[in-house]
């Protein structure tokens, strides 16, 4: 089934749900009506995502569709995330120290977070992000 997925924000202006809709536009559907607080996300696969969650302090969530399960990969996260399908690992902004931000990234097959071994390229709004030994360039959004 072909869908687009997007964050919606409802007529309160505070609340956030996860929808899916078909490609025409039409019968929109709630993916997740208990959750409420979704900033951004990330399909890992059809049945995996993971999300940047509200309020501050802001949290990583990683979700799995088939077992209705959701579990918390990391706390006081920067905005800026992406899953490298090249390297199957998911960068993130660490801003659990709030004077010395670090690019993150977990291993998909052990959900162990670390710093990165080697130079990635994250897309993100940022021109340059700069980690321990690492430099991260990162594509420029055009709106």
């Amino acid at each position: 089934m072909n869908r687009l997925s997007c964050v919606r924000v409802e007529e309160d202006k505070v609340t956030q749900h996860f929808y899916s809709y078909s490609l025409n536009g039409k019968a929109p559907g709630l993916l997740h009506p208990g959750l409420t607080s979704i900033g951004y996300y990330e399909w890992i696969s059809m049945n995996e995502w993971v999300s940047f969650e509200l309020p501050e302090p802001f949290y990583l969530v990683r979700h799995l569709n088939s077992q209705r399960r959701a579990d918390t990969l990391a706390n006081r996260v920067g905005r800026t995330f992406w899953y490298l399908r090249s390297k199957g690992v998911l960068s993130f902004v660490d801003k659990s120290d709030s004077n010395h931000w670090k690019i993150r990234v977990i291993d998909k097959r052990g959900f162990k977070i670390q710093l990165p071994q080697s130079q990635i390229i994250i897309p993100c709004l940022q021109k340059l992000c700069l980690a321990k030994k690492t430099i991260v360039l990162c594509r420029m959004a055009v709106f």
